[in-house]
């Protein structure tokens, strides 16, 4: 599709939608969208007629350009037919205009594109693979689904379709096109065909990780798979090369959030470098120190940093300098809390007698700056726990001076 696509000049000429683009390219170019029994696309350049496949612009762009005194309801069966494919435009990459001949031309193509678009998609994709002409096509509509899943190149089974169907990407793009093509279907598809939810990242790591599928997390249809997620496992079962896999999996399987995951990589990664972590104080003489009360409360996801053999850690695990901020946090300026969700994070409040507690910086791994939603959760229960400890504090004035009375 052009970038930037300049409106042509659209008529209708009994049977033949003529587009002119001659002043948007520089010369000569008109395009014949031909309606009969069947659709037929043509250019006119340099004196002569060639029949084309591609107009070279998505459908929308062309509707969009047109006056309201022309329309494109000639090109579909049904008038309901148009909103469908606007739709499957966005989300499926692949030559619009394809899809537009088969559909009007077959009534089994109809069906296939309005009741099955995945399938429908999968099957434009393997005809531009293997250069299948359009009869060719035409004549695979009317065979049963199976036969088209074999046809495709996949088991030709009832499983199969039952994970096609479910399988979800907000765009399929070349990626996923990969991803669908070449994992190994034969040996994973009835594992598969339980889950209520698949995706590209669910593939990839179930065909790593075999038993991963039957994760608490992997099989929530509500949630989808994150980018930091997919790292945690990875991470996981680099961590349990010694311990065994098939602990790591156990201990995988039973985490039914992503925070639970990502407490539990943290967990492990505290397990793999605690020894080294107190040999370090021991050997230098250093003693584990405690640090002051937290000036605000922690919760769940949000835990303050107690000890420094903590804060040494969490610079181990996050690959940053907090530990350098032991003298301030000792001397009451500085506190540091552990984020777990919606990501891995490290959180500094600065604390002075003029202005009280207030968030200093909010840190990912290796000083990476975190994303918009996990500031906004962090402000969120900083604001909420700042009040309390207001509250608790006035609370407690207030007990004291009526005691004295």
């Amino acid at each position: 599709m052009k970038k930037n696509f300049s409106p042509p000049t659209v008529k209708k000429l009994d049977n033949v939608l003529q587009i002119d683009l001659s002043l948007v390219v520089g010369h000569e170019r008109i395009l014949h969208i031909c309606v009969e029994n069947s659709i037929r696309y043509r250019s006119y350049g340099d004196g002569d007629w060639t029949d084309i496949h591609d107009l070279g612009f998505s459908y929308a762009c062309l509707k969009n350009s047109m006056s309201s005194s022309h329309s494109l309801t000639d090109l579909f069966k049904e008038p309901g037919d148009e909103s469908v494919l606007i739709e499957f435009e966005k989300k499926y990459q692949c030559n619009i205009w394809r899809v537009i001949k088969l559909i009007y031309q077959s009534r089994e193509a109809r069906e296939l594109f309005l009741s099955a678009g995945t399938l429908f998609w999968l099957t434009l994709s393997r005809a531009e693979a293997q250069l299948w002409p359009d009869h060719f096509l035409l004549e695979l509509y009317s065979q049963k689904r199976r036969q088209i899943l074999g046809e495709c190149g996949f088991p030709a089974t009832n499983a199969m379709l039952k994970v096609i169907s479910k399988f979800f990407a907000d765009r399929f793009d070349t990626g996923i096109k990969r991803t669908l093509f070449s994992f190994d279907w034969q040996k994973q598809v009835q594992r598969l065909r339980h889950l209520p939810r698949i995706d590209q990242k669910r593939l990839s790591l179930i065909e790593k990780h075999p038993g991963i599928e039957n994760a608490h997390f992997i099989r929530n249809p509500d949630k989808a798979v994150t980018r930091e997620a997919a790292t945690c496992i990875e991470d996981c079962f680099r961590m349990c090369e010694c311990s065994g896999r098939d602990s790591c999996l156990k201990k995988l399987c039973m985490c039914e959030t992503e925070l639970q995951l990502t407490q539990l990589h943290d967990q492990m990664v505290l397990e793999l470098i605690a020894e080294p972590a107190s040999k370090k104080f021991s050997s230098s003489g250093e003693k584990i120190t405690q640090f002051p009360e937290a000036p605000i409360a922690g919760n769940e996801t949000i835990k303050p940093i107690t000890t420094s053999q903590e804060l040494y850690i969490e610079s181990q695990i996050m690959a940053h300098c907090v530990a350098g901020y032991a003298e301030r946090i000792l001397s009451g300026n500085y506190y540091v809390y552990r984020v777990f969700f919606p990501e891995r994070a490290t959180l500094g409040i600065h604390i002075s007698k003029e202005r009280g507690a207030r968030i200093d910086q909010i840190q990912g791994r290796k000083n990476r700056p975190v994303t918009t939603n996990t500031r906004e959760v962090v402000i969120q229960w900083f604001n909420s726990a700042s009040r309390k400890t207001k509250d608790k504090d006035q609370t407690t004035v207030h007990h004291a001076v009526n005691s004295r009375h």
